[in-house]
């Protein structure tokens, strides 16, 4: 996919009635971005410094290149222009800030001048929490229409390095540069001395605008995969998937997705995954038995979907008592 110029259209989500409106405008294009990428670039090597997430930032740039997502690291510009082929590309800044209780690494487009030469023609269209009531509501609607009452449960699963898995288009690599602090620290002392380094990423970057209309039609094509050919009722919002149905069939829905995607070659993180009562596990003569996780908290009955818990049992949305001291400190 295109991550500088306007975004692709998927021909799905409906057209944006503003994208043609004076400010939507780009203010660049990515020819013009290159006229300056370098001139960018020696105020990015002017400013080294380390900061209190460097160390966590670079590591995770590490973790990228181990899974492909990247190349690297270069130490000058001309190892960079003869991975690329050319000497003309762009950089982008990375750094970290600290967001939901961990470091997220950071390619800063909108400095560089890459989200400058996007125009987006549709709008994005995903789920949201009236969405989740109205999925729960629906199923209620039904039983009461065949006069029965079914258990619900839900499950849910996140993507792992989402935008990641997106590869960049060959030919727009050279706007995929990223320029990142190694803090170099003594092995004895500890002391940093830091050092520029570059990687070329393969997968998109978070901080391209491109990269979230980019990213978004996977899952977008993944719900429709698992409704229309496995007829899993399930939704998603961005990168974090979830179903609601009827205990009955609660379980092969979460075993049917999860192998779907190890089928389609998506990386989910399964640690975080808010599954059902019941598991399948391979046995050594390879047959498969059902394994019982049942566990007091019982997450399929409350699980926790887009930050917010739903109770299936009293059928109540509620805020975690994390996320209401979140709200509380930024109010105040």
């Amino acid at each position: 996919m295109n991550v500088v110029g306007p975004v692709e259209r998927s021909h799905v989500w409906p057209l944006d009635p503003e994208a043609y409106s004076e400010k939507r405008q780009p203010t660049l294009t990515p020819e013009q971005l290159l006229e300056g990428a370098w001139e960018f670039l020696d105020k990015i090597e002017s400013s080294i410094r380390v900061d209190e997430y460097s160390d966590q930032v670079y590591e995770a740039t590490l973790s990228d290149k181990s899974r492909k997502f990247c190349n690297g690291p270069f130490l000058t510009r001309r190892a960079v222009s003869e991975h690329l082929g050319t000497d003309i590309w762009a950089a982008l800044r990375r750094f970290g800030i600290f967001q939901k209780n961990k470091i997220r690494p950071i390619d800063d487009a909108f400095a560089a001048g890459h989200n400058s030469t996007c125009v987006r023609l549709e709008k994005l269209i995903t789920s949201s929490i009236d969405m989740i009531v109205n999925f729960i509501r629906a199923w209620r609607t039904i039983d009461r229409s065949k006069g029965t009452k079914s258990e619900l449960g839900a499950w849910a699963m996140d993507e792992d390095k989402a935008y990641r898995q997106i590869p960049v288009n060959p030919d727009q690599r050279k706007f995929s540069v990223i320029a990142v602090v190694n803090p170099n620290r003594d092995p004895v002392t500890k002391q940093p001395k830091p050092r520029l380094e570059y990687f070329v990423m393969n997968g998109h970057c978070f901080g391209y605008t491109n990269a979230v209309y980019n990213y978004n039609r996977r899952p977008m094509a993944m719900t429709e995969i698992l409704r229309k050919i496995f007829h899993i009722p399930t939704d998603h919002y961005y990168d974090d998937r979830w179903g609601i149905e009827p205990m009955s069939t609660f379980s092969s829905s979460f075993e049917t997705t999860q192998e779907v995607f190890r089928l389609l070659g998506f990386d989910v993180q399964t640690a975080k995954a808010q599954g059902p009562p019941t598991v399948k596990v391979v046995q050594e003569d390879g047959s498969t038995k059902e394994v019982d996780t049942e566990s007091k908290d019982k997450p399929w009955k409350d699980p926790e979907l887009l930050g917010v818990t739903f109770d299936l049992e009293e059928f109540q949305v509620k805020v975690k008592e994390t996320r209401k001291k979140e709200l509380q400190d930024e109010i105040k």
